[in-house]
């Protein structure tokens, strides 16, 4: 999960996805990974 704080942003860290080789070269990262964005307000995690 990615918290980002703007649409162009995440559209960056999608793209520098495409632009990770893996194995031969013949794939990208993107192929083998699924992003979750979060745009606007922080994320927030209360512990117990």
């Amino acid at each position: 999960m990615a918290d980002i704080d703007n649409f162009d942003c995440a559209v960056k860290a999608c793209n520098l996805l495409r632009t990770i080789p893996v194995g031969d070269g013949e794939d990208s990262l993107w192929k083998y990974m699924k992003v979750d964005t979060r745009i606007g307000r922080q994320l927030d995690i209360h512990l117990n």
